[in-house]
């Protein structure tokens, strides 16, 4: 058993609706909205704006041939005249050149002929050497001193200028200051001192001071360090 529905439609009963819809007159007047809007007086492109108007293309006008043209006529013209220049130039004789060479043997021959110079001629005689003088060899040069040795010379003078000294009771006498053997030694030998006179001077200081004899002198002498022939010369010299 199969259910039955009403057929589609309104409810029966009931009357039906009628279409809605917006009612007459409804919706924007009609002027309603902006103007309608142009464009201002001279609003555009200028009219000269774009590319100017072309006319028809030029063509090149047809160039004129080659022997139309003046300056052709004037190179052929100089080519012409160089042309017949050096045709018609003068023309040189090969004999004539040939001639100075063939004379030249007999000018050369002329010239042998002739008298031969003189080939005797007197010795010249020979400079005699000049003596050369032979320079002297410069002296070495003097070796520098020490400290030490300067100050060594300048005491033992200092001595000898005090009283008489023997060479070995001088250098004896700086060894005392504390100078070195070697620098005492030198500096005695250069003083350049006659140890003879200083052994007189010995002598002569003994005798103002005390009485010696002659021997008793000598043996003096060579005690204060003098040679026997300096002792001798010294008491002899004193004793005079």
């Amino acid at each position: 058993m199969t259910a039955q529905y009403p057929p589609p439609g309104p409810p029966q009963g009931r009357p039906p609706v009628p279409p809605q819809g917006p009612p007459p007159g409804w919706g924007p007047p009609p002027a309603y909205g902006p103007p309608p809007q142009q464009p201002p007086p001279g609003y555009g492109p200028p009219p000269s704006y774009g590319p100017p108007p072309q006319g028809p293309l030029q063509t090149a006008p047809p160039k004129k041939p080659l022997h139309t043209r003046w300056w052709v006529w004037v190179l052929a013209a100089l080519a012409l005249v160089i042309v017949i220049g050096a045709v018609a130039g003068p023309k040189t004789d090969p004999k004539a050149a040939e001639s100075p060479a063939a004379t030249s043997p007999s000018a050369a021959s002329s010239a042998s002929d002739g008298p031969a110079p003189s080939t005797s001629e007197e010795p010249t005689p020979t400079p005699e050497p000049e003596p050369t003088t032979e320079e002297a060899p410069p002296p070495p040069p003097e070796p520098e001193l020490s400290a030490s040795q300067e100050n060594a010379l300048s005491q033992a003078r200092d001595y000898l200028d005090y009283s008489a000294f023997s060479r070995v009771g001088l250098v004896q006498q700086l060894e005392y200051e504390g100078y070195s053997h070697d620098d005492a030694v030198w500096a005695v030998d250069q003083t350049g001192t006659d140890w003879k006179e200083q052994a007189a001077l010995k002598a002569a200081d003994y005798l103002d001071y005390s009485n010696f004899s002659k021997q008793g002198l000598i043996d003096q002498l060579v005690y204060e360090g003098f040679s026997q022939e300096q002792a001798q010369y010294g008491a002899n010299k004193a004793y005079k």
